[in-house]
């Protein structure tokens, strides 16, 4: 159970509602949300709300290629990402002391940067009005650097890819 005081409702599916100080909210969240990270059943409790969601449809991104995160980052990092990319369970790849590759990581890259050119598609061939991609945000990765838990940067590569399509007016929404 939650050990802080939650404003409004936690995040971690116990279901609770404490009353609780300003700002104390937000401290919850954060540490509901590395909870689930650890045990990682993050994603599961996602989907498992957005299911019972009337007209939400829930689709299987497909896995970015190495050439498509070119453009946004450079030849030596996504080199980085795919040469260093872990093999066994218990491997770790560092780009620094927050960022650290798993046996995941780099699978959850090219879906989640799979699911927003999926999403671009689906709106711009009319199928959807609208898109949320569930996954990895990434936007402290720079070029060709990956830092702040941030490996690759999967909205600007949509952002790139919208643009390629034409796409006049983007808006972007980072809290």
């Amino acid at each position: 159970r939650c050990d802080c005081d939650c404003v409004g409702g936690c995040v971690c599916g116990d279901g609770h509602v404490r009353p609780g100080g300003q700002g104390k909210g937000v401290r919850c969240a954060i540490s509901h949300y590395i909870r689930l990270t650890r045990n990682g059943n993050r994603l599961e409790y996602i989907y498992d709300k957005l299911k019972d969601i009337r007209g939400v449809s829930i689709v299987e991104p497909f896995p970015l290629s190495e050439s498509g995160f070119l453009g946004v980052h450079s030849l030596d990092q996504v080199k980085n990402f795919f040469e260093n990319s872990p093999k066994e369970p218990n491997q770790v790849f560092r780009f620094d002391r927050e960022t650290e590759m798993n046996l995941h990581t780099l699978r959850t890259l090219q879906l989640s940067a799979g699911a927003v050119l999926d999403s671009v598609d689906a709106i711009l061939a009319g199928n959807t009005t609208n898109a949320f991609c569930v996954g990895y945000g990434g936007h402290h990765a720079s070029y060709n650097k990956s830092h702040g838990f941030c490996f690759s940067n999967p909205i600007a590569i949509g952002v790139d890819y919208a643009l390629s399509r034409d796409v006049k007016n983007i808006a972007i929404l980072d809290i």
